[in-house]
């Protein structure tokens, strides 16, 4: 495998594992704030959807982000451009 797959893989495995802690703190989230039948029920359908959205967020964050950070300049001095 070359370099390129496996910072996808190593992308991947962060953004699932985020996903799984944010469905974590989201279920516990939802059933504490809400209470009874309506947390509950909000904790098993709601929090698995939204934590797919934060996984899939983080993964697209990491895919945009990482040839920025790779390949940036870093040249520049800080200088004052007034």
């Amino acid at each position: 495998m070359d370099g390129k797959a496996s910072i996808i893989l190593i992308f991947f495995a962060v953004s699932v594992v985020i996903g799984i802690i944010s469905d974590l703190l989201l279920a516990y989230a939802f059933s504490s704030f809400f209470g009874g039948n309506p947390g509950s029920q909000t904790a098993t359908i709601a929090a698995p959807y939204m934590a797919t959205g934060i996984a899939s967020g983080a993964f697209t964050i990491l895919l945009l982000l990482y040839p920025v950070f790779k390949k940036a300049d870093r040249s520049h001095d800080w200088e004052d451009f007034r």
